[in-house]
């Protein structure tokens, strides 16, 4: 569902409380964005900013309809949420090829009206037609008990932010990281510390730590130190073995 980006206050807040009351099978992402040169984008909202909703239920196509009709009430200017299959949903939120990307994460308990203001503030300076800024609602069965069983902490937050700055020049590049670093720095009093790696590059091993905690992060480093002592398998958020 998209709106035009002069709603994105309203949205925003509105946004937050269907969220809080819906069932955890509803699993959606506020996502502000420059409207895109689609069929379906009416002419007048083209290339200008937008915010949208992505509405995924996960379950029952008849069950997911029947708790659509709230986001629906708001009145979307653009709306193509309908059965589909879960991969072709997923393909819809993929990024364009060949640009310069930076991406980061944070993970939030409440987004407070102060907060939702940085968010709409930052969108209004999107660096170029590709990059986009997301809040995704986050905890349901990811803070069950299921939690317990995984190393990653911080699952009961309520909410992730992601920027993510693309752009299509080196030049533009370094534009869109520093987008995305002052939006981190300006939602930080709101942020836990902690964060989901797969929504980040390398930002270092603080950041690593952040995302397992200490008592996770050392269990998990002498792990490392007896069955990968020398680190072989670094390309990825890496733990490195326990110092002996």
């Amino acid at each position: 569902m998209l709106w035009p980006g002069d709603a994105s206050t309203e949205i925003s807040r509105a946004y937050r409380e269907l969220c809080l009351a819906a069932p955890d099978a509803v699993g959606t992402a506020l996502v502000f964005l420059t409207a895109p040169p689609e069929p379906f984008v009416p002419a007048g909202m083209v290339g200008k900013q937008g915010v949208g909703i992505a509405y995924l239920y996960a379950g029952d196509p008849a069950d997911g309809a029947e708790h659509a009709p709230p986001f629906r009430e708001l009145g979307p200017a653009v709306d193509l949420v309908s059965e589909m299959n879960y991969a072709d949903f997923q393909c819809m939120i993929d990024d364009p090829p060949n640009l310069y990307n930076y991406w980061s994460a944070d993970y939030h308990n409440e987004l407070p009206d102060t907060a939702l203001d940085v968010l709409v503030e930052s969108a209004q300076n999107l660096p170029g037609p590709h990059s986009q800024l997301l809040v995704a609602s986050w905890g349901g069965a990811v803070a069950g008990p299921a939690a317990a069983q995984t190393p990653l902490q911080n699952r009961n937050a309520r909410w992730v932010s992601h920027p993510f700055g693309l752009e299509e020049t080196p030049e533009g590049g370094q534009v869109a990281k520093a987008w995305v670093k002052k939006f981190r720095q300006d939602i930080s009093p709101y942020a836990t510390g902690g964060v989901w790696l797969n929504f980040v590059g390398d930002e270092g091993q603080d950041r690593v730590r952040a995302a397992f905690g200490e008592e996770n992060y050392n269990r998990l480093a002498q792990v490392k130190l007896e069955f990968d002592p020398e680190n072989t398998f670094r390309g990825n958020q890496n733990i490195r073995p326990a110092a002996t």
